[in-house]
């Protein structure tokens, strides 16, 4: 009956029916957003729940949608503290958002969830780290690392059903890397001109955006947009130009682990596709005359002493580290020291091994991080733990790789492979798997290579 009184005869929406619809929507949202801002105004965890209802079924009719606010959140995870505790994030409250939606939606239309053989690795894993709970040094600690891991795992999932064509993908990474232009010139804009310390950061606050993390968000998107080029869009060039900038940042951050992962990605690319050696060098020509427009030379100079001195340094310790890891590995080989020990454990062997002396006078209370995301799960997990994680990776590469082979017309198939060798390499200096990025590129690769979901009548 409402139907057929509000169609006419030719089965269309009339004017009159369509406009005050339109007008309701946007004085509806309008209301909404004013509502929301002033009960942001009053307490800002009332507002971000007042706008979150309105926003509710939103999240169930369109999850694709939605996801692709969270990725543009993604570059700004370190920055997004809603709570001086650090437990809240902006990333984390859209996460938890957006997977209620979807998997509201999934009920709903009844569609089957899709995870295969990688997945299914990458989840016994995180089992595996649960069980870890038990024989950890620090419970507490290791229930908050395994709260990151289910969260990141449950991200993981919902990214692999939400990509489910070439397009999907190839959207969601043109999403990161609008977002990546703009986490760029935030880290330009603040970068400094005076004083010893010149490498890019972030600081927004209380809170600041490690250097190396800096780089591992800048990368990745570097990586995908020159794998992609400027296929599947009309204005593809834009990722191409896109790429300057973010490479100048990156060089400013003066991480060695993202530039050789820059090196690497950018190799296996010019491996899949040989034509990309003009583009190639034109964009690292572009971002060489760039370098001392943007950057002050004292930072120019500083970076590239800080290459020159891998050696010297130890790699910022990082010799040092790996080799009382090492220690810690021989002595729990099997299942590790439990989930989050290798910072509890760290002193004691350090006493023992054979570290520069420099180094043990500067850390003598321990509390170091592994900066290797393989040594560091090989010491908590052991052998076990890490060969899941190990081969949940090579499965993703090899995921990756095929659809490479495969799909080579597709935008996004040949940057898949270079974002994991880039990934793999980068992997090798800081602990890169308690990121949401890495998770959502090894979603991308295990679901181009599953079938697309049936959709229920």
């Amino acid at each position: 009956m409402l139907r057929s009184a509000s169609l006419v005869s030719d089965g269309r929406p009339t004017a009159s029916t369509r406009v005050p619809g339109a007008r309701a929507w946007i004085v509806g949202g309008a209301a909404a957003v004013l509502t929301g801002l002033a009960a942001y105004d009053i307490d800002p965890r009332a507002g971000i729940a007042f706008l979150g209802a309105a926003a509710a079924p939103l999240l169930v009719v369109m999850p694709q949608r939605a996801f692709l606010i969270l990725v543009a959140a993604l570059p700004f995870d370190a920055l997004a503290s809603l709570a001086e505790s650090r437990t809240l994030s902006l990333t984390r409250l859209l996460g938890v958002a957006v997977l209620g939606g979807w998997l509201a939606h999934a009920l709903i239309t009844r569609s089957p969830i899709r995870l295969g053989r990688a997945g299914w690795l990458l989840a016994a894993y995180v089992a595996f780290a649960a069980l870890s709970v038990a024989w950890a040094p620090d419970t507490d600690d290791a229930m908050a690392q395994l709260r990151t891991l289910v969260q990141l795992l449950a991200f993981y999932v919902m990214a692999v059903n939400l990509l489910v064509r070439p397009a999907d993908a190839r959207v969601v990474l043109d999403v990161l890397l609008v977002a990546t232009i703009v986490l760029a010139g935030v880290a330009l804009w603040q970068l400094p001109t005076e004083g010893h310390h010149v490498r890019a950061e972030i600081v927004l606050g209380d809170d600041t955006f490690n250097p190396n993390y800096l780089a591992a968000a800048l990368v990745f998107p570097v990586i995908a947009a020159l794998g992609m080029g400027r296929a599947g869009s009309p204005f593809g060039w834009l990722r191409l130009l896109a790429v300057v900038p973010i490479a100048v940042t990156l060089f400013a951050t003066g991480s060695r682990g993202g530039g050789i992962a820059l090196v690497v990605g950018v190799g296996m690319l010019a491996v899949l596709r040989p034509r990309l050696g003009p583009t190639l060098g034109i964009a690292v020509l572009c971002a060489g005359l760039l370098l001392p427009v943007v950057l002050p030379d004292n930072t120019i100079q500083r970076i590239d002493d800080r290459w020159a001195g891998s050696t010297e340094d130890r790699l910022s310790g990082r010799l040092d580290i790996w080799k009382v890891g090492t220690a810690m590995f021989v002595d729990h080989p099997l299942a590790g020291v439990g989930l989050g020990g290798f910072r509890d454990e760290f002193y004691t062997y350090m006493i023992a091994t054979p570290v520069d002396p420099t180094f043990a006078r500067i850390h003598n209370r321990g509390n170091r991080v592994p900066h290797n995301v393989y040594l560091g799960t090989f010491v908590e997990l052991g052998v076990v733990g890490g060969g899941l994680l190990v081969a949940a990776l090579a499965t993703h590469g090899l995921a990756a790789w095929r659809v490479a082979r495969h799909r080579r017309a597709v935008a996004p198939a040949l940057a898949l492979p270079a974002l994991f060798a880039s990934m793999a390499v980068f992997g090798g200096s800081i602990d890169l798997m308690g990121q949401k990025l890495p998770w959502l590129l090894l979603a991308a690769m295990q679901a181009a290579v599953l079938p697309a979901p049936e959709t229920s009548a």
